[in-house]
């Protein structure tokens, strides 16, 4: 029989390629549900702290059970809920990344103000350096000049000397 110009062999080897292709189809979404489910598992178990985790895992068992035993007989709806896991999945992957951006400036920002705060002290105790370096000198140059006045100061021996008051 030909349909068109098409013989029986032609129209079968079409539709057996189409089979396969639609097969392959269905499968690539069956594994992109799956690992949507499981991803979803994952996302819900982050949510759950304390007496609820026990609800939470029989909740998501059961979604789990019901998602696949609907996926099976309404291949629409398979491709619905991977799409839906897809998106819950990038949408808490997003969320996590703006929430590691967010840390991550805050410890640069908490960085920062500690080298800056560094930096200060670094500066105030250089600058103490520097004023007790400009007194010291000035301190004992006038202490200097006071014990030379005075007589008590190094330059005692060669005075003797050369006043002659010295034993022989």
């Amino acid at each position: 029989m030909k349909l068109r110009g098409l013989s029986t062999a032609s129209t079968s080897s079409v539709a057996s390629g189409v089979n396969t292709f639609l097969r392959v189809i269905l499968v690539f979404f069956g594994i992109i549900l799956a690992l949507s489910i499981h991803f979803f598992k994952m996302l819900i178990r982050l949510f759950g702290e304390g007496c609820l985790t026990q609800c939470i895992t029989v909740l998501e068992t059961t979604t789990v059970c019901i998602t696949v035993l609907v996926s099976i007989f309404i291949r629409q709806f398979a491709i619905f809920a991977a799409a839906c896991f897809l998106f819950a999945a990038g949408y808490n992957a997003k969320r996590r990344w703006d929430k590691w951006q967010d840390k991550k400036a805050q410890n640069e920002a908490a960085e920062q103000q500690q080298q800056q705060h560094q930096q200060q002290q670094q500066g105030r105790s250089v600058e103490n350096n520097a004023t007790n370096a400009t007194a010291d000198p000035s301190a004992v140059s006038d202490e200097y000049v006071r014990m030379e006045d005075t007589g008590e100061g190094g330059g005692t021996s060669t005075n003797q000397e050369s006043s002659g008051s010295g034993k022989v």
